[in-house]
């Protein structure tokens, strides 16, 4: 123990330095620069990597537009960013 730290204030600084790291923590995560920073400096950012979320995220977007409860232009957006034609009901527009 800390010669500095009064014994009866010991659980206070350490209250305090655990606030801190959960703030801190919070702060880093929501930061897109900090996150970047950090997956190139570990290696995180390799083109395997990107190819995965690549893929998971066009899985997720295949499962939205199979459900069907979307509106007209969210389902063109997405079969635009999926490379798929348009379907028939998405291309008709109201006279």
């Amino acid at each position: 123990m800390p010669r500095s730290i009064p014994p009866h204030l010991l659980a206070l600084v350490l209250l305090l330095v655990f606030l801190l790291w959960v703030i801190l923590v919070h702060h880093f995560r929501r930061n897109k620069t900090v996150q970047k920073f950090f997956a190139e400096a570990i290696g995180d950012d390799t083109p395997e990597n990107a190819l995965r979320t690549f893929e998971m995220a066009k899985l997720r977007l295949t499962k939205h537009l199979n459900r069907g409860d979307l509106d007209l232009r969210t389902r063109q957006q997405i079969e635009l960013a999926l490379g798929e034609a348009p379907t028939a009901a998405a291309t008709d527009s109201p006279d």
